[in-house]
């Protein structure tokens, strides 16, 4: 699914978001229509997402590149210690 404006600023894709309006008739053996899935699925406007940025110690280490989300000399925070399992 395409993402709305905002999200388009940071991931090329978006989620698809059933509202609670449609759970029941999504969750209803009978096929949906072309119409109701298009209804269903639309793509959210702009402002129905809360976002912030956050420390890249937050996403996953598999990411290869640099993120820059903290504002300019402002200190990276330091990971929590992992806990010890054997004492």
């Amino acid at each position: 699914m395409a993402p709305n404006t905002e999200i388009a600023k940071i991931h090329d894709r978006l989620p698809v978001i059933l509202e609670a309006e449609h759970w029941k008739r999504y969750l209803d053996p009978e096929p949906l229509t072309d119409e109701e899935k298009h209804r269903m699925i639309a793509t959210p406007p702009d402002g129905f997402f809360k976002y912030w940025p956050v420390a890249n110690l937050a996403i996953g280490a598999e990411l290869k590149r640099e993120i820059k989300l903290m504002p300019p000399g402002e200190e990276k925070p330091k990971a929590a210690p992992q806990p010890d399992l054997f004492g």
